[in-house]
Protein backbone atom coordinates (compact mmCIF):
# COMPACT_ATOMS: atom_id res chain seq x y z
CA UNK A 1 0.00 0.00 0.00
CA UNK A 2 3.02 2.03 0.46
CA UNK A 3 3.48 3.04 -3.02
CA UNK A 4 -0.28 2.95 -4.07
CA UNK A 5 0.23 6.64 -4.95
CA UNK A 6 2.82 5.86 -8.17
CA UNK A 7 -0.14 4.37 -10.18
CA UNK A 8 -1.94 7.45 -10.20
CA UNK A 9 -2.16 8.29 -13.86
CA UNK A 10 -0.66 12.17 -13.14
CA UNK A 11 2.06 10.79 -11.11
CA UNK A 12 3.19 7.92 -14.11
CA UNK A 13 6.84 8.73 -15.40
CA UNK A 14 7.49 9.22 -19.38
CA UNK A 15 9.73 6.45 -20.66
CA UNK A 16 12.20 9.08 -20.55
CA UNK A 17 12.25 9.76 -17.08
CA UNK A 18 11.84 6.17 -15.75
CA UNK A 19 15.13 5.38 -18.07
CA UNK A 20 16.76 8.41 -15.89
CA UNK A 21 16.13 6.75 -12.43
CA UNK A 22 17.19 2.94 -13.83
CA UNK A 23 20.02 4.12 -15.38
CA UNK A 24 21.28 6.15 -12.30
CA UNK A 25 22.29 3.46 -9.67
CA UNK A 26 25.89 1.81 -9.36
CA UNK A 27 24.86 -1.89 -10.28
CA UNK A 28 22.92 -2.12 -13.22
CA UNK A 29 20.71 -5.72 -12.45
CA UNK A 30 18.64 -8.13 -14.98
CA UNK A 31 15.58 -6.95 -14.15
CA UNK A 32 16.68 -2.98 -14.64
CA UNK A 33 18.16 -4.13 -18.07
CA UNK A 34 15.62 -5.84 -18.93
CA UNK A 35 12.87 -2.91 -18.31
CA UNK A 36 15.03 -0.61 -19.90
CA UNK A 37 15.00 -2.58 -23.11
CA UNK A 38 11.22 -2.10 -22.56
CA UNK A 39 11.11 1.19 -22.58
CA UNK A 40 13.65 1.58 -25.46
CA UNK A 41 11.18 -0.45 -27.45
CA UNK A 42 8.59 2.39 -27.24
CA UNK A 43 9.50 5.80 -29.19
CA UNK A 44 12.13 7.25 -26.66
CA UNK A 45 13.00 10.99 -27.02
CA UNK A 46 16.84 10.96 -26.85
CA UNK A 47 17.60 14.40 -26.83
CA UNK A 48 14.61 15.11 -23.69
CA UNK A 49 16.86 11.78 -21.91
CA UNK A 50 20.10 13.74 -22.36
CA UNK A 51 18.71 17.21 -21.06
CA UNK A 52 17.32 15.15 -17.91
CA UNK A 53 20.96 13.28 -17.51
CA UNK A 54 22.78 16.43 -17.73
CA UNK A 55 20.66 18.54 -15.33
CA UNK A 56 20.30 15.36 -12.77
CA UNK A 57 24.20 15.00 -13.03
CA UNK A 58 23.38 11.31 -13.50
CA UNK A 59 25.43 11.72 -17.22
CA UNK A 60 28.74 10.85 -16.52
CA UNK A 61 27.32 7.22 -14.44
CA UNK A 62 24.79 7.00 -17.84
CA UNK A 63 28.27 7.16 -19.68
CA UNK A 64 30.03 4.87 -17.42
CA UNK A 65 27.26 1.46 -18.03
CA UNK A 66 27.61 2.49 -21.31
CA UNK A 67 30.72 2.08 -21.99
CA UNK A 68 31.65 -1.15 -19.51
CA UNK A 69 28.19 -3.34 -19.18
CA UNK A 70 28.41 -5.52 -22.03
CA UNK A 71 24.53 -6.53 -21.13
CA UNK A 72 23.42 -3.33 -21.99
CA UNK A 73 25.29 -2.98 -25.39
CA UNK A 74 23.86 -6.86 -26.43
CA UNK A 75 19.93 -6.24 -25.43
CA UNK A 76 19.64 -2.46 -26.24
CA UNK A 77 19.86 -0.14 -29.42
CA UNK A 78 20.87 3.21 -28.22
CA UNK A 79 21.12 6.34 -30.39
CA UNK A 80 24.36 7.07 -31.64
CA UNK A 81 24.15 10.81 -30.77
CA UNK A 82 23.23 10.09 -26.93
CA UNK A 83 25.52 7.62 -26.71
CA UNK A 84 28.40 9.51 -27.77
CA UNK A 85 27.39 12.52 -25.75
CA UNK A 86 26.78 10.60 -22.23
CA UNK A 87 30.31 8.96 -22.71
CA UNK A 88 31.86 12.07 -23.62
CA UNK A 89 30.50 13.41 -20.48
CA UNK A 90 32.31 10.20 -18.55
CA UNK A 91 35.26 11.12 -19.81
CA UNK A 92 35.67 14.45 -19.31
CA UNK A 93 34.73 13.61 -15.51
CA UNK A 94 37.51 11.38 -15.14
CA UNK A 95 40.00 14.47 -16.28
CA UNK A 96 38.14 16.77 -14.12
CA UNK A 97 37.92 14.10 -11.28
CA UNK A 98 41.37 13.54 -11.88
CA UNK A 99 42.38 17.65 -11.49
CA UNK A 100 40.68 18.05 -8.17
CA UNK A 101 42.27 14.72 -6.57
CA UNK A 102 45.99 16.31 -7.66
CA UNK A 103 44.91 19.58 -5.74
CA UNK A 104 43.57 17.36 -3.16
CA UNK A 105 47.16 15.60 -2.45
CA UNK A 106 48.68 19.28 -2.44
CA UNK A 107 46.73 20.73 0.00
CA UNK A 108 47.18 17.66 2.30
CA UNK A 109 50.56 18.13 1.68
CA UNK A 110 50.14 21.84 3.07
CA UNK A 111 47.93 21.09 5.53
CA UNK A 112 49.97 17.79 6.99
CA UNK A 113 53.43 20.83 7.17
CA UNK A 114 51.13 23.19 9.46
CA UNK A 115 49.47 20.40 11.60
CA UNK A 116 46.06 20.90 10.34
CA UNK A 117 43.09 18.36 10.04
CA UNK A 118 40.85 18.74 7.30
CA UNK A 119 37.95 16.25 6.84
CA UNK A 120 37.49 15.19 3.58
CA UNK A 121 33.52 15.84 2.50
CA UNK A 122 30.83 14.87 -0.23
CA UNK A 123 31.76 14.27 -3.78
CA UNK A 124 36.03 13.84 -3.06
CA UNK A 125 35.18 10.86 -0.83
CA UNK A 126 32.44 9.40 -2.34
CA UNK A 127 34.08 9.06 -5.94
CA UNK A 128 36.47 6.97 -4.87
CA UNK A 129 35.34 5.01 -1.85
CA UNK A 130 31.80 4.33 -2.87
CA UNK A 131 31.36 4.21 -6.41
CA UNK A 132 34.92 3.13 -7.24
CA UNK A 133 34.85 4.41 -10.98
CA UNK A 134 36.78 7.09 -12.30
CA UNK A 135 34.58 9.47 -13.51
CA UNK A 136 31.16 7.94 -12.52
CA UNK A 137 30.42 10.78 -9.81
CA UNK A 138 31.35 14.33 -10.76
CA UNK A 139 31.99 16.80 -7.86
CA UNK A 140 31.95 20.52 -8.96
CA UNK A 141 34.33 21.71 -5.15
CA UNK A 142 36.73 20.46 -2.83
CA UNK A 143 34.63 20.43 0.62
CA UNK A 144 36.44 19.80 3.84
CA UNK A 145 35.07 19.50 7.62
CA UNK A 146 37.34 22.08 9.90
CA UNK A 147 37.52 22.34 13.59
CA UNK A 148 36.70 26.13 14.91
CA UNK A 149 39.93 27.05 16.38
CA UNK A 150 41.42 26.31 12.74
CA UNK A 151 39.68 28.53 10.78
CA UNK A 152 41.93 31.53 10.73
CA UNK A 153 45.13 29.24 10.26
CA UNK A 154 42.81 27.50 7.16
CA UNK A 155 42.27 30.81 5.93
CA UNK A 156 46.34 32.22 5.97
CA UNK A 157 47.06 28.44 4.21
CA UNK A 158 44.79 29.34 1.33
CA UNK A 159 45.31 32.53 1.01
CA UNK A 160 49.13 32.08 0.97
CA UNK A 161 48.48 29.17 -2.00
CA UNK A 162 46.50 31.80 -4.08
CA UNK A 163 42.99 31.26 -3.03
CA UNK A 164 40.56 34.08 -2.41
CA UNK A 165 37.00 34.57 -1.65
CA UNK A 166 34.14 34.38 -3.85
CA UNK A 167 33.03 38.03 -2.59
CA UNK A 168 35.45 40.45 -0.82
CA UNK A 169 38.32 38.94 1.22
CA UNK A 170 37.35 39.29 4.86
CA UNK A 171 39.39 40.13 7.44
CA UNK A 172 40.18 37.27 10.52
CA UNK A 173 37.53 39.54 12.67
CA UNK A 174 34.82 39.61 10.03
CA UNK A 175 35.71 35.54 9.32
CA UNK A 176 35.44 34.70 13.00
CA UNK A 177 31.91 36.45 13.36
CA UNK A 178 31.01 35.05 10.49
CA UNK A 179 31.88 32.13 11.61
CA UNK A 180 30.02 32.34 14.92
CA UNK A 181 26.53 31.79 12.75
CA UNK A 182 27.59 29.87 9.76
CA UNK A 183 28.66 26.64 9.49
CA UNK A 184 29.62 26.83 5.90
CA UNK A 185 32.50 30.05 5.32
CA UNK A 186 32.45 32.03 2.02
CA UNK A 187 34.12 30.06 -0.89
CA UNK A 188 37.77 30.05 -1.89
CA UNK A 189 38.77 30.39 -5.47
CA UNK A 190 41.66 29.80 -7.45
CA UNK A 191 41.36 29.80 -11.25
CA UNK A 192 38.99 27.47 -12.06
CA UNK A 193 39.08 25.28 -8.50
CA UNK A 194 36.64 26.27 -5.58
CA UNK A 195 37.36 25.03 -1.94
CA UNK A 196 34.44 25.06 0.88
CA UNK A 197 35.46 24.96 4.34
CA UNK A 198 32.64 23.83 6.79
CA UNK A 199 33.32 23.95 10.87
CA UNK A 200 31.55 22.05 13.59
CA UNK A 201 31.62 25.28 15.69
CA UNK A 202 28.04 26.18 14.59
CA UNK A 203 24.87 24.52 13.53
CA UNK A 204 24.25 24.21 9.53
CA UNK A 205 20.63 24.96 10.68
CA UNK A 206 18.94 21.53 10.09
CA UNK A 207 15.92 20.85 11.92
CA UNK A 208 17.48 17.07 12.84
CA UNK A 209 20.04 17.36 15.25
CA UNK A 210 23.86 16.50 14.21
CA UNK A 211 27.42 16.30 16.26
CA UNK A 212 29.11 17.45 13.81
CA UNK A 213 32.16 17.49 16.09
CA UNK A 214 31.89 13.79 16.15
CA UNK A 215 32.06 13.04 12.43
CA UNK A 216 35.21 15.03 12.28
CA UNK A 217 36.97 13.01 15.52
CA UNK A 218 35.66 9.94 13.98
CA UNK A 219 37.21 10.62 10.94
CA UNK A 220 40.62 8.42 9.96
CA UNK A 221 43.59 8.21 7.70
CA UNK A 222 43.02 6.91 4.09
CA UNK A 223 44.64 6.88 0.89
CA UNK A 224 42.58 7.90 -1.88
CA UNK A 225 44.92 8.94 -4.24
CA UNK A 226 48.40 9.91 -3.70
CA UNK A 227 48.35 11.28 -0.23
CA UNK A 228 46.62 10.14 3.02
CA UNK A 229 43.76 12.33 3.54
CA UNK A 230 41.04 12.16 6.62
CA UNK A 231 38.01 10.54 5.52
CA UNK A 232 34.75 10.32 7.92
CA UNK A 233 34.05 6.44 8.81
CA UNK A 234 31.46 4.84 5.99
CA UNK A 235 28.36 5.35 7.85
CA UNK A 236 29.42 8.87 8.72
CA UNK A 237 29.73 9.23 4.63
CA UNK A 238 26.57 8.09 4.75
CA UNK A 239 25.16 10.07 7.35
CA UNK A 240 26.72 12.99 5.10
CA UNK A 241 24.46 12.31 2.28
CA UNK A 242 21.23 12.81 3.88
CA UNK A 243 22.80 16.08 5.59
CA UNK A 244 23.39 17.28 2.29
CA UNK A 245 19.92 16.61 1.17
CA UNK A 246 18.34 17.80 4.19
CA UNK A 247 20.12 20.91 4.21
CA UNK A 248 19.83 22.05 0.41
CA UNK A 249 16.55 21.15 -0.04
CA UNK A 250 14.30 19.14 2.41
CA UNK A 251 14.05 21.73 5.58
CA UNK A 252 13.64 24.70 2.45
CA UNK A 253 11.98 23.59 -0.09
CA UNK A 254 10.02 20.36 1.11
CA UNK A 255 6.60 22.36 1.06
CA UNK A 256 7.23 24.73 -2.05
CA UNK A 257 6.48 24.24 -5.41
CA UNK A 258 8.12 21.80 -7.89
CA UNK A 259 11.85 22.42 -7.30
CA UNK A 260 13.72 23.63 -10.55
CA UNK A 261 10.68 25.28 -12.24
CA UNK A 262 12.01 28.45 -12.36
CA UNK A 263 15.89 27.21 -13.22
CA UNK A 264 18.79 27.48 -10.38
CA UNK A 265 16.87 25.36 -7.69
CA UNK A 266 16.50 21.80 -9.32
CA UNK A 267 17.21 19.02 -6.88
CA UNK A 268 19.72 17.04 -8.89
CA UNK A 269 18.99 12.86 -8.47
CA UNK A 270 22.45 12.43 -7.77
CA UNK A 271 22.47 13.60 -4.86
CA UNK A 272 19.41 10.93 -4.29
CA UNK A 273 21.32 8.67 -5.63
CA UNK A 274 24.37 9.10 -3.10
CA UNK A 275 21.87 8.04 -0.37
CA UNK A 276 21.23 5.10 -1.72
CA UNK A 277 24.75 3.92 -2.99
CA UNK A 278 26.40 4.78 0.28
CA UNK A 279 24.06 2.94 2.24
CA UNK A 280 24.30 -0.46 0.14
CA UNK A 281 27.79 0.09 0.82
CA UNK A 282 27.47 0.24 4.37
CA UNK A 283 25.20 -2.93 4.16
CA UNK A 284 27.94 -4.95 2.24
CA UNK A 285 30.73 -4.00 4.13
CA UNK A 286 29.70 -3.79 7.84
CA UNK A 287 28.70 -6.93 9.39
CA UNK A 288 27.25 -5.28 12.95
CA UNK A 289 23.41 -4.28 13.05
CA UNK A 290 24.63 -1.12 11.44
CA UNK A 291 21.07 0.09 12.33
CA UNK A 292 22.05 0.19 16.43
CA UNK A 293 25.38 2.63 15.34
CA UNK A 294 22.71 5.09 13.41
CA UNK A 295 20.59 5.48 16.24
CA UNK A 296 21.37 8.87 17.55
CA UNK A 297 20.50 9.79 13.78
CA UNK A 298 17.44 8.71 13.82
CA UNK A 299 15.17 11.83 12.29
CA UNK A 300 18.00 12.65 9.65
CA UNK A 301 18.00 9.07 7.90
CA UNK A 302 14.24 9.09 8.49
CA UNK A 303 13.11 12.35 6.66
CA UNK A 304 16.01 11.55 3.83
CA UNK A 305 15.79 8.17 2.90
CA UNK A 306 12.03 8.27 2.67
CA UNK A 307 12.35 10.85 0.60
CA UNK A 308 15.03 8.23 -1.63
CA UNK A 309 12.93 5.82 -1.29
CA UNK A 310 10.03 7.47 -3.18
CA UNK A 311 12.29 7.57 -6.68
CA UNK A 312 14.11 4.06 -5.93
CA UNK A 313 12.03 1.88 -3.69
CA UNK A 314 12.95 0.55 -1.04
CA UNK A 315 16.44 -0.44 0.04
CA UNK A 316 16.76 0.44 3.46
CA UNK A 317 16.19 -2.01 5.92
CA UNK A 318 13.99 -0.66 8.45
CA UNK A 319 13.70 -1.77 11.83
CA UNK A 320 12.43 -1.07 15.50
CA UNK A 321 15.32 1.10 15.63
CA UNK A 322 14.78 2.67 12.75
CA UNK A 323 10.91 2.44 11.68
CA UNK A 324 9.42 3.28 8.56
CA UNK A 325 8.55 7.17 9.07
CA UNK A 326 4.93 6.96 7.92
CA UNK A 327 4.43 10.94 8.74
CA UNK A 328 7.48 11.54 6.51
CA UNK A 329 5.80 9.85 3.24
CA UNK A 330 5.67 13.21 1.93
CA UNK A 331 2.67 14.84 -0.20
CA UNK A 332 1.54 18.19 -0.94
CA UNK A 333 -2.20 18.88 -0.87
CA UNK A 334 -4.47 22.08 -2.32
CA UNK A 335 -8.24 22.27 -2.15
CA UNK A 336 -9.02 20.05 0.88
CA UNK A 337 -7.10 17.48 -0.55
CA UNK A 338 -7.78 17.42 -3.80
CA UNK A 339 -5.32 18.58 -5.55
CA UNK A 340 -2.21 16.30 -4.91
CA UNK A 341 1.41 16.74 -5.19
CA UNK A 342 4.42 13.93 -5.27
CA UNK A 343 8.02 14.54 -3.88
CA UNK A 344 9.13 11.92 -7.05
CA UNK A 345 7.47 14.15 -9.97
CA UNK A 346 8.75 17.26 -8.28
CA UNK A 347 12.61 15.65 -8.48
CA UNK A 348 12.00 14.48 -11.94
CA UNK A 349 10.27 16.59 -14.06
CA UNK A 350 9.81 19.76 -12.14
CA UNK A 351 8.43 22.08 -15.36
CA UNK A 352 5.78 19.28 -16.10
CA UNK A 353 4.61 19.10 -12.63
CA UNK A 354 4.60 22.96 -12.49
CA UNK A 355 2.17 23.09 -15.23
CA UNK A 356 -0.14 20.43 -13.92
CA UNK A 357 -0.40 21.94 -10.74
CA UNK A 358 -1.04 25.90 -12.71
CA UNK A 359 -3.84 24.31 -14.62
CA UNK A 360 -5.63 22.58 -11.51
CA UNK A 361 -4.85 25.60 -9.61
CA UNK A 362 -5.65 28.70 -11.94
CA UNK A 363 -9.44 27.42 -12.77
CA UNK A 364 -9.87 27.62 -8.74
CA UNK A 365 -8.37 31.17 -8.31
CA UNK A 366 -10.72 33.24 -6.04
CA UNK A 367 -8.78 36.42 -5.11
CA UNK A 368 -10.01 40.09 -6.05
CA UNK A 369 -7.96 42.61 -6.98
CA UNK A 370 -7.09 46.07 -4.76
CA UNK A 371 -6.87 48.46 -6.50
CA UNK A 372 -3.68 51.07 -7.23
CA UNK A 373 -4.93 54.53 -7.70
CA UNK A 374 -2.87 57.06 -10.44
CA UNK A 375 -1.24 59.56 -8.67
CA UNK A 376 -2.93 62.59 -7.42
CA UNK A 377 -6.44 61.03 -8.22
CA UNK A 378 -7.39 59.23 -4.85
CA UNK A 379 -7.52 59.61 -1.63
CA UNK A 380 -4.16 60.34 0.74
CA UNK A 381 -5.15 58.26 3.64
CA UNK A 382 -6.34 55.23 1.51
CA UNK A 383 -3.63 52.45 2.99
CA UNK A 384 -3.38 48.82 2.59
CA UNK A 385 -2.82 46.81 6.15
CA UNK A 386 -0.08 44.36 6.57
CA UNK A 387 -2.30 41.74 8.80
CA UNK A 388 -1.26 39.67 11.32
CA UNK A 389 -3.74 37.09 9.59
CA UNK A 390 -4.32 35.69 6.38
CA UNK A 391 -6.23 37.76 4.09
CA UNK A 392 -8.55 35.12 2.38
CA UNK A 393 -10.26 32.36 3.51
CA UNK A 394 -8.06 29.13 3.49
CA UNK A 395 -7.96 30.10 -1.16
CA UNK A 396 -5.93 27.21 -1.49
CA UNK A 397 -5.24 24.83 1.68
CA UNK A 398 -1.51 25.43 1.81
CA UNK A 399 1.35 24.10 3.46
CA UNK A 400 3.48 26.51 5.37
CA UNK A 401 7.34 25.71 5.79
CA UNK A 402 8.21 28.71 8.82
CA UNK A 403 7.94 26.18 11.94
CA UNK A 404 8.06 29.85 14.05
CA UNK A 405 4.78 30.23 14.97
CA UNK A 406 5.51 34.34 16.82
CA UNK A 407 3.85 37.20 15.87
CA UNK A 408 5.99 40.25 14.05
CA UNK A 409 4.56 42.52 17.32
CA UNK A 410 4.18 45.60 14.59
CA UNK A 411 2.15 47.47 13.04
CA UNK A 412 2.06 47.80 9.43
CA UNK A 413 0.42 49.91 6.31
CA UNK A 414 1.65 51.23 2.89
CA UNK A 415 0.31 52.61 0.64
CA UNK A 416 1.32 53.14 -3.28
CA UNK A 417 0.42 55.74 -6.66
CA UNK A 418 0.73 54.88 -9.99
CA UNK A 419 1.77 57.03 -13.14
CA UNK A 420 2.89 56.24 -16.21
CA UNK A 421 6.89 56.31 -15.67
CA UNK A 422 7.22 54.86 -11.70
CA UNK A 423 5.03 53.00 -8.94
CA UNK A 424 4.69 55.43 -5.81
CA UNK A 425 5.74 53.15 -2.73
CA UNK A 426 5.50 54.40 0.62
CA UNK A 427 5.26 52.19 3.92
CA UNK A 428 4.96 52.94 7.60
CA UNK A 429 6.04 50.24 10.11
CA UNK A 430 4.77 51.38 13.94
CA UNK A 431 6.52 49.13 16.53
CA UNK A 432 5.18 49.68 20.44
CA UNK A 433 7.96 47.97 21.94
CA UNK A 434 10.73 49.61 21.16
CA UNK A 435 12.22 50.55 24.04
CA UNK A 436 13.46 54.13 25.08
CA UNK A 437 15.49 54.58 21.21
CA UNK A 438 16.68 51.27 20.53
CA UNK A 439 16.86 50.54 16.49
CA UNK A 440 14.91 47.92 15.82
CA UNK A 441 15.47 46.26 12.52
CA UNK A 442 13.92 44.84 9.69
CA UNK A 443 14.30 42.86 6.77
CA UNK A 444 11.73 44.12 4.00
CA UNK A 445 10.44 42.82 1.00
CA UNK A 446 8.57 44.33 -2.25
CA UNK A 447 7.54 41.27 -4.70
CA UNK A 448 6.27 41.25 -7.88
CA UNK A 449 5.17 38.21 -9.63
CA UNK A 450 4.04 37.85 -13.73
CA UNK A 451 1.97 34.39 -14.57
CA UNK A 452 5.03 31.78 -14.59
CA UNK A 453 7.56 34.13 -14.64
CA UNK A 454 10.28 34.43 -11.58
CA UNK A 455 9.33 37.02 -9.33
CA UNK A 456 10.86 40.06 -9.12
CA UNK A 457 12.21 41.18 -5.74
CA UNK A 458 13.06 44.39 -4.34
CA UNK A 459 14.67 43.82 -0.39
CA UNK A 460 16.47 46.12 1.82
CA UNK A 461 17.16 46.77 5.46
CA UNK A 462 16.23 50.29 6.09
CA UNK A 463 19.16 50.36 8.95
CA UNK A 464 21.90 49.16 6.60
CA UNK A 465 20.94 50.89 3.30
CA UNK A 466 19.14 53.87 3.41
CA UNK A 467 19.76 56.15 0.66
CA UNK A 468 19.60 52.68 -1.85
CA UNK A 469 17.65 49.27 -2.34
CA UNK A 470 18.66 46.55 -4.33
CA UNK A 471 16.67 44.83 -6.96
CA UNK A 472 17.39 40.80 -6.64
CA UNK A 473 17.26 38.10 -8.80
CA UNK A 474 17.52 39.84 -12.10
CA UNK A 475 20.41 40.01 -14.76
CA UNK A 476 21.17 43.17 -14.47
CA UNK A 477 20.97 42.95 -10.46
CA UNK A 478 22.50 46.16 -8.91
CA UNK A 479 22.16 48.82 -6.59
CA UNK A 480 19.89 51.28 -7.59
CA UNK A 481 20.25 54.64 -5.90
CA UNK A 482 19.18 57.23 -8.29
CA UNK A 483 15.94 55.61 -9.69
CA UNK A 484 14.59 54.00 -6.32
CA UNK A 485 14.77 56.48 -3.72
CA UNK A 486 14.25 55.61 0.44
CA UNK A 487 13.61 57.81 2.77
CA UNK A 488 16.93 58.30 4.92
CA UNK A 489 15.34 59.39 8.20
CA UNK A 490 13.93 57.10 10.64
CA UNK A 491 11.78 59.27 13.26
CA UNK A 492 12.10 56.74 16.27
CA UNK A 493 10.59 59.18 18.74
CA UNK A 494 7.68 58.14 17.42
CA UNK A 495 8.59 54.64 17.24
CA UNK A 496 7.61 54.58 13.90
CA UNK A 497 9.56 53.99 10.31
CA UNK A 498 8.55 56.14 7.52
CA UNK A 499 10.08 55.00 3.79
CA UNK A 500 9.29 55.84 0.55
CA UNK A 501 10.35 54.18 -2.62
CA UNK A 502 10.26 54.98 -6.35
CA UNK A 503 10.03 52.27 -8.77
CA UNK A 504 10.28 52.71 -12.32
CA UNK A 505 8.11 50.19 -13.88
CA UNK A 506 11.19 49.09 -15.95
CA UNK A 507 12.53 47.25 -13.52
CA UNK A 508 9.18 45.60 -12.94
CA UNK A 509 8.57 44.45 -16.32
CA UNK A 510 5.01 45.41 -15.85
CA UNK A 511 3.20 47.67 -18.43
CA UNK A 512 1.43 50.47 -16.82
CA UNK A 513 -2.48 50.88 -18.53
CA UNK A 514 -5.13 51.86 -16.94
CA UNK A 515 -6.96 48.18 -15.90
CA UNK A 516 -3.63 45.66 -16.24
CA UNK A 517 -3.28 43.81 -12.98
CA UNK A 518 -0.27 41.82 -11.32
CA UNK A 519 0.49 39.84 -8.29
CA UNK A 520 2.20 41.41 -5.14
CA UNK A 521 3.65 40.77 -1.88
CA UNK A 522 5.16 42.73 1.27
CA UNK A 523 7.46 41.04 3.18
CA UNK A 524 8.66 42.04 6.89
CA UNK A 525 10.68 40.26 8.96
CA UNK A 526 13.10 40.97 12.35
CA UNK A 527 16.42 41.11 12.11
CA UNK A 528 18.09 39.22 14.73
CA UNK A 529 21.90 38.60 15.41
CA UNK A 530 22.34 34.32 15.13
CA UNK A 531 19.33 33.71 14.46
CA UNK A 532 17.88 31.39 11.45
CA UNK A 533 15.63 32.28 9.38
CA UNK A 534 12.91 29.85 10.33
CA UNK A 535 13.58 31.07 13.79
CA UNK A 536 12.43 34.71 12.92
CA UNK A 537 8.87 36.31 12.87
CA UNK A 538 7.31 37.53 9.80
CA UNK A 539 4.32 38.99 8.62
CA UNK A 540 3.34 39.51 4.97
CA UNK A 541 0.38 41.52 3.22
CA UNK A 542 -1.06 38.19 1.03
CA UNK A 543 -0.94 35.75 4.50
CA UNK A 544 -0.69 37.84 7.31
CA UNK A 545 1.62 35.77 9.86
CA UNK A 546 1.92 32.94 7.92
CA UNK A 547 5.21 32.85 6.39
CA UNK A 548 5.11 30.30 3.44
CA UNK A 549 8.84 30.64 1.83
CA UNK A 550 11.91 32.70 1.84
CA UNK A 551 12.09 35.11 -1.50
CA UNK A 552 15.64 34.65 -1.32
CA UNK A 553 15.96 30.70 -1.25
CA UNK A 554 12.71 30.22 -3.50
CA UNK A 555 9.97 32.07 -5.27
CA UNK A 556 7.24 34.17 -3.71
CA UNK A 557 4.45 31.87 -5.29
CA UNK A 558 1.65 33.83 -7.32
CA UNK A 559 -1.05 31.54 -6.21
CA UNK A 560 0.04 33.09 -2.76
CA UNK A 561 0.46 36.40 -3.16
CA UNK A 562 -2.03 39.31 -3.59
CA UNK A 563 -3.59 40.81 -6.98
CA UNK A 564 -3.15 44.29 -7.35
CA UNK A 565 -5.08 46.21 -10.67
CA UNK A 566 -4.09 49.64 -12.12
CA UNK A 567 -7.21 52.31 -11.70
CA UNK A 568 -7.62 56.22 -12.78
CA UNK A 569 -10.14 56.85 -10.67
CA UNK A 570 -12.00 54.98 -7.71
Amino acid sequence: MRNMWRKKPENILKPEEEVLILLARQNLKEDNIERIAQLFNREIDFEYLTQLAHKHVIAPLIGYHLSHNEKIKEKIFLDNEFKKNMILSNITTQVHNKKMYEELDHLQRIFDKHNVKLVVLKGLALEKIIYKNMGARFFGDLDFLIAPEDIIKVDKILKNDGYIHNEENLSSDELLKTAESEFHLPAYNKEDLQVEIHHFGADWNLNSDVDYESIYNRASKFKINKESVWIPGLIDLFIWTCIHLEHHYIDKYMYSWPMGCRGKLALPLRLILDIRESYLFLMNNLSKDINLQMKDYSLLISKNVVRAEQIYGSFFQWSNLLPYPDKFAEELTWEDEKIHSYFLNRVISPEKEYDRLSKQLINKDRRKANYIKYKERGKKDSFFIIPDRQIYDDPFNFLFSKSNTDKLNIKAKFNMEWDNNYLYFSLSILNTYIKNKEKHNYNIQILFGKSKEFSTVIGFDPLKYLNSCFLAWRSNSKLLTKKISISPEIVLQNQEYNISLIIPWDYIGFSPKEGNEMLMDVQITEIKENCTWDELATITWATGDKYYMNSYFNICEEFIMNKVKLIINY
